[in-house]
């Protein structure tokens, strides 16, 4: 991949070929014929027009200073990208910097969303991510882009750090920035109107039947608007229910169980096999079947999706383990969950005696552990006074996940009423309390070690 060169810090094409195909890209994007997009192309960079331009790539472009450091040149291609965008809307909108942008048309706004002034396999790529999502938006999409499975749109893919998520395919990618310029619109000068917004998403969703996606715009959309209204008697609860079935069982079709219990949540993660990632749709649909379960009188239902959305998406941005908390207050036959209920602790042993489930005991007893000490890392810095000060209280803040997972649950309690950990577990309580300082990964590690070490002795003396 090529640097962008520059001209007094003006974006100039590597050569006359370049040019020539980024104006053909703005052409088809704007609908403007050819010739007048070099020109447009032209100013935008900062020339006089299109002759200037060609006259300096055949005089040899200038580089950049080669001896800058990378976070100069960064942050100089940003500025470069950021002046050219403003100055290509106000080219598109008449040439005039005060011109009425309400002027250009939904398509001009994309011309800045292609990488005319990035390098060339940058800008190829998005000009092709926004051409599809044109195709897909206006129904001409080719047969590449219309799906019939969920996995034409998204792949599971793994992360790094061992998670997954899920990849969009072109397809998968293009739906999505349909779904979100169509959203954008409705806040935009000339807002759609709901019913024709209703309709464009369902002939969308026609065509794309296989898009969990746009099965789960439903629920989200739907769900998010009753939540916040405070109704959790409509009857719509039950639609949003039916539907996220719908889409988990779509999103389950990419995803395997073992990819599903180790799902990255709503991380920041922004590239994998070539396009974007999708990590919040997942989560958040398994949140909102949960709330519709529980609206709906399902409370084991609603248990069994929330406690899958809280473990798929460990930062909870979906505020899940509220939700979850209640419910375990229903199916005990309580209004409200008693104060030693304690959201925070009961998704650390979630997390413990799931993975006990599947055989590992190992990473059970580290989230057991990271449990522990995060009860002494809120009362040390954030003065959570109801964090329990003790193991007993600990299992009986988290003791509503029981009921759930009763085999699982009676393995951890055996672990932690052995009386060599006991032993440890009080012993390291003493030196941090002493200290009054916990860091959180390492003391956690810490203990975990500790704990295996005296269940490996236990075992050993028998």
């Amino acid at each position: 991949m090529n640097a962008p060169t520059s001209v007094d810090n003006r974006f100039l094409p590597q050569s006359a070929q370049d040019y020539s195909r980024r104006a053909k890209h703005l052409a088809w994007i704007t609908q403007r014929p050819l010739q007048l997009c070099q020109e447009i192309l032209a100013k935008a960079y900062g020339y006089s027009g299109a002759h200037e331009v060609r006259a300096l790539i055949a005089a040899g472009r200038v580089e950049g200073d080669p001896e800058s450091d990378w976070l100069a040149t960064a942050g100089r291609r940003m500025q470069m990208e950021g002046e050219f965008g403003n100055r290509l809307l106000d080219v598109l909108a008449g040439g005039n910097t005060r011109a009425d942008l309400a002027t250009l048309k939904p398509r001009d706004w994309l011309a800045r969303d292609i990488g005319l002034a990035q390098p060339w396999e940058e800008h190829k790529r998005e000009f092709t991510r926004v051409q599809n999502s044109i195709l897909v938006a206006s129904m001409e999409e080719p047969e590449a882009l219309r799906g019939t499975t969920p996995l034409d749109y998204g792949r599971a893919y793994r992360t790094s750090s061992g998670d997954y998520t899920i990849a969009l395919t072109a397809a998968g990618q293009a739906v999505r920035d349909v779904l979100t310029r169509w959203y954008e619109e409705e806040e935009g000068s000339q807002p759609i109107s709901a019913r024709a917004q209703r309709d464009r998403i369902a002939a969308l969703r026609a065509r794309h039947s296989g898009n969990p996606w746009l099965v789960a715009n439903a629920v989200l959309s739907t769900g998010y608007a009753l939540s916040c209204a405070g109704d959790h008697s409509s009857d719509a609860w039950q639609d949003v229910l039916t539907e996220a079935r719908t889409a988990i069982a779509l999103f389950e079709r990419i995803l395997s169980s073992e990819q599903c219990a180790r799902y990255a949540g709503a991380k920041l993660i922004s590239a994998g096999l070539g396009f974007g990632n999708e990590a919040y749709s997942y989560p958040s649909t398994l949140f909102y079947a949960g709330v519709a379960a529980l609206n709906t009188n399902r409370v084991s239902e609603a248990i069994g999706f929330l406690e899958r959305a809280y473990l798929t998406d460990p930062r909870d941005g979906a505020g899940a383990r509220f939700s979850l908390n209640y419910a375990y207050a229903v199916r005990a036959g309580h209004a409200e969950p008693p104060a030693f209920w304690d959201e925070l602790t009961f998704g650390q042993i979630l997390r413990a005696i799931t993975l006990i489930e599947t055989g590992d005991h190992e990473a059970g007893v580290d989230a057991f552990a990271y449990a522990l000490v995060e009860r002494l890392w809120q009362e040390f810095n954030n003065g959570y006074k109801r964090a329990p000060r003790s193991f007993t209280g600990l299992l009986k803040a988290a003791a509503p996940v029981a009921t759930s997972h009763a085999e699982a649950w009676s393995t951890l309690t055996a672990v932690a009423k052995d009386a060599t950990v006991q032993r440890v577990i009080r012993d390291f309580m003493a030196m941090a309390r002493r200290s009054f300082y916990v860091d959180l990964d390492h003391d956690s590690a810490f203990l975990a070690e500790q704990i295996r070490d005296a269940l490996d002795e236990e075992s050993t003396s028998e």
